[in-house]
């Protein structure tokens, strides 16, 4: 079910994507690079895999799923060139806890949260849009 959501949800990204992509494009000029900072927030569903491990002390296996979560996050980045962006990312991830199992045990109700907080630095590099590649292919 998980992955039926998520490959829907990614599909239709990709189409709103791609059309305001190319209605954009149509509607105004993009300025030619400059010192251009911008500011990005985001947040979505994330689906977290089982956490497996196991212990030489006890020799036994320990597994814990978790609920879907989220993440949420900010960006501020700025344009250093025609093709280069550079950015700091700061975001941050939570997980409810749903259950656990010991070695080969029956799974139990688990309380608690996983979260994680990460900071990132990203650089960017600009391709050339869909219609100005299209535009400079050679005719066959």
């Amino acid at each position: 079910m998980k992955m039926r959501l998520l490959a829907g949800v990614s599909a239709m990204a990709l189409m709103l994507g791609w059309n305001s992509a190319n209605a954009a494009e149509a509607a105004f000029e993009i300025p030619a690079a400059q010192d251009l900072w911008y500011v990005t927030l985001f947040g979505g569903a994330s689906f977290p895999n089982r956490v497996k491990t196991h212990a030489d002390y006890y020799n036994s296996d320990f597994s814990m799923d978790f609920d879907t979560g989220f993440v949420i996050g900010g960006v501020v980045g700025r344009r250093i060139n025609d093709v280069f962006r550079v950015e700091g990312e700061l975001s941050y991830a939570r997980y409810k806890a749903n259950s656990y199992q010991e070695g080969v045990s029956a799974w139990f109700p688990a309380d608690g949260d996983l979260s994680a907080t990460y900071l990132l630095a990203n650089v960017w590099a600009d391709v050339a849009h869909f219609g100005d590649a299209a535009a400079s292919a050679p005719p066959m």
